[in-house]
């Protein structure tokens, strides 16, 4: 078995047993031009017969729409149900551009099936992806368009996009759907720490492996067989390896790429997130990424006042920026340098720390949403069109902002007093409009009415690092008032016959269950506690806070079981009636809110049922943000959280096991991380080239599925790239760096 570092070149060296040529630019009169009558662009069409392409010309640039596009609508006519990949030959042709967004969109029956991929630019590339669950045979049209998203300062005006031969082939279906591991090994790709344990997932027990070192064996073992309630399987373990060092697992023919042993596996992840983040900035120069963008965009209030928002971080593979992200990245690498004095941490928090020092208005407004919409040269002209952005005043993003700041004015204290000082007032005062802006009832638009038991885990964190800070009483009793709150929310009985309680719900009255679809926020229902409580060991209130602990940590042991042996933490339990519509994204699918509630009660009796009316499920559900990385890892910051309070070795070898889920140790055996590990898919980054160190929004399900769905072809938002998924993942190794 050859072993490849990332999929797309297993993908391309795939055998190919049928293919049919179903666009032939030099034979082919066949298509439809596609021209945005909102861009000022001249678009020219024409084939090139000395290249037997199809050359599409225009110029970047000047269009006010967010994402103007040309390109072709080719009509396809396939006989029989054979084939379940495309490949397009393509090159795009530019100065000054670092890659281009492209859309290949089929029509299959009354769907569409959409691969974004981005493109390097003077060079032909295969584009390539698989169609697995629809059926090639019924699609009529595929649709070619690059997008312009602005053009960046550096970029010339002209481009020409060449389109080649277009094939239907038939190649080994890659595995997208389900539990199954096949022919796969399992296993932690970066590695293993000395004293933890050491385990991979394969098909079958009762099977020969060996540890490999220096191509030399120096363990063997027997899988073991596993039967759960997703499936069988072998287990492999060589937990009595400890020694540093750099070991590969062998079975049979098949032999993994290398992975370590050592105090720190998982060192090359965090470089590279923080390289990843680095690739994010917004406002400056960023080496092989892109010039200083967007430094005319600003952030306006009711008044016409504005400040700017460029900096920090852009979100994802979209041009936007966010307040949550950002204060919760930059908390996220605070924390980290607090714990382990990581001064590239420090660095690149501050980018985030800037950011949110210079987007408040002083009164509780601030800039909560940005979107820069596209590339824009840097000259703010009388008349320019920029979408202008408002300034929303929103408690649980005020009490997030005062948590990093307060972070960073402890991280600064010996370094800049100036600076740390300033990040301490920002910070009170962020906490004073967010505890008032909470009692008035306030909330941002885009997100919609505060969870209680989300807002008062934040508030209670904000809180305790005040109090550190200032030695203020005040804190103490706001946090203990937040305290009572949150563990109001939290179900103490158990459901039905089973053992399961601990979770917690939205609100005090129990009316909504507390889940997650996109972002990830429920490390606040512990972390918050346990500040509290480590700051406050003698409060007469300790034990309370200590046992609502101890019962989310019973809800974790009571629940992981259902996804050995893979081990995840399973998304969350549900019940039919306790579905909040208005904190799930319903826009978009074209359905009414009665069809979408009727949707996501089938997703939840797809789990593992309760009661009649209450299902845990391993994957969450959703209907239109599916990719569940950062809710995944949001809940391991609940647990790791609580493992470090408690120095629990079951909890911690619970949130390695997550680690490892990023880096391989799941169904497909894949490192969900671009550029580390092995078998890494290409992601959706739209605007750039792939960036090394980036997290994706997460595997996805399909249709009512309670199964992961990694399918082997791009698009938002599942292979999105995301800081808001990365700054989870720091968050974590926060905790077990410290282990």
């Amino acid at each position: 078995m050859k072993n490849y570092d990332n999929s797309y070149d297993r993908w391309l060296n795939k055998r190919v047993f049928k293919k049919e040529l179903v666009f032939d630019p030099k034979l082919q009169k066949e298509y439809e031009k596609i021209n945005s009558e909102l861009c000022t662009y001249d678009t020219c069409y024409s084939i090139c017969d000395e290249k037997n392409v199809l050359k599409i010309s225009y110029k970047l640039d000047i269009s006010k729409s967010r994402r103007p596009t040309i390109g072709v609508r080719i009509p396809l006519n396939i006989k029989g149900n054979c084939f379940n990949r495309v490949r397009v030959k393509a090159k795009v042709e530019a100065k000054g551009l670092r890659n281009l967004y492209m859309h290949y969109t089929l029509k299959i029956g009354d769907k569409y099936f959409t691969h974004a991929p981005s493109l390097k630019i003077n060079e032909w590339e295969d584009i390539i992806f698989e169609v697995n669950h629809m059926n090639l045979s019924e699609a009529t049209l595929l649709t070619i368009n690059p997008f312009m998203g602005g053009r960046p300062i550096e970029a010339k005006n002209d481009i020409n996009v060449y389109i080649g031969e277009v094939y239907f082939e038939k190649v080994e279906a890659e595995y997208e759907l389900g539990y199954e591991i096949g022919d796969r090994i399992a296993y932690s790709q970066l590695g293993y720490f000395n004293n933890s344990k050491k385990e991979f997932i394969c098909s079958k027990g009762n099977q020969e492996f060996e540890i490999l070192r220096s191509n030399k064996v120096v363990f063997k073992g027997i899988t073991k067989e596993i039967k759960t309630s997703i499936g069988v399987y072998g287990v492999g373990d060589f937990s009595e390896l400890k020694e540093n060092g750099f070991y590969k697992i062998r079975i049979g023919k098949t032999v993994t790429p290398k992975f370590e042993i050592g105090y720190n596996p998982y060192s090359a992840g965090l470089d590279a997130s923080l390289y990843f983040l680095y690739q994010l900035r917004c406002g400056e120069v960023v080496d092989k990424v892109h010039g200083a963008c967007h430094l005319n965009s600003r952030t306006y209030n009711q008044n016409g006042d504005s400040v700017p928002n460029f900096g920090g971080w852009h979100d994802a593979g979209d041009l936007s920026q966010f307040e949550i992200p950002t204060a919760e990245i930059a908390a996220s690498l605070l924390e980290l340098h607090l714990k382990t004095i990581d001064e590239v941490a420090l660095l690149e928090a501050q980018k985030g720390v800037d950011w949110l020092l210079r987007t408040t208005f002083h009164n509780g407004e601030r800039a909560l949403a940005v979107l820069f919409e596209k590339w824009w040269d840097d000259i703010l002209e009388v008349d320019d069109y920029h979408y202008k952005n408002m300034s929303e005043n929103g408690p649980f993003e005020n009490f997030l902002a005062s948590n990093a700041l307060s972070l960073a004015s402890a991280a600064y204290h010996n370094i800049d007093e100036v600076y740390a000082t300033y990040c301490l007032d920002v910070a009170i005062e962020d906490f004073d409009f967010a505890y008032d802006g909470y009692k008035k009832g306030l909330y941002s638009k885009r997100w919609g009415p505060l969870i209680t038991s989300q807002t008062a885990g934040v508030a209670i964190l904000a809180s305790i690092r005040l109090f550190k800070c200032t030695g203020d009483e005040k804190y103490k009793i706001i946090a203990k008032e937040f305290a009572d709150e949150l563990i109001s929310c939290q179900e103490t009985n158990y459901i039905g016959n089973s053992n399961i309680r601990g979770f917690f719900y939205e609100d005090k009255e129990h009316k909504y269950i507390l889940s997650y679809e996109h972002r990830g926020h429920e490390e606040y229902v512990t972390s918050g506690l346990v500040e509290l409580a480590k700051a406050f060991p003698l409060d007469v209130d300790h034990q309370k806070w200590v046992d609502s602990l101890k019962m989310y940590r019973e809800y974790i042991l009571n629940t992981v079981s259902y996804t050995s042996p893979y081990n995840f933490l399973p998304g969350h339990i549900y019940f039919t009636d306790k579905i909040n519509l208005d904190h799930l994204t319903l826009s978009g699918t074209g359905k009414t809110r009665e069809e979408c509630e009727a949707e996501l009660i089938r997703q939840v009796k797809e789990g593992v049922r309760i009661t009649d009316t209450c299902y845990l499920r391993r994957m969450p559900i959703a209907i239109q943000r599916r990719g569940f990385l950062a809710t995944l890892l949001s809940k391991t910051k609940a647990v790791s959280s609580i493992a470090s309070f408690f120095d629990d070795k079951e909890l911690k070898q619970i949130v390695i096991y997550q680690l490892e889920h990023v880096h391989g140790r799941n169904p497909f055996a894949t490192s969900l991380m671009y550029g580390v590990g092995s078998n890494y898919h290409p992601l959706y980054v739209a605007y750039s080239l792939q960036m090394p160190g980036s997290l994706p929004v997460g595997i996805r399900t399909l249709g009512d599925s309670d199964a992961p769905y990694w399918p082997a072809y791009d698009n938002a938002v599942f292979k999105e790239i995301w800081g808001h998924t990365t700054g989870k993942y720091i968050a974590v190794l926060a905790d077990v760096l410290r282990w």
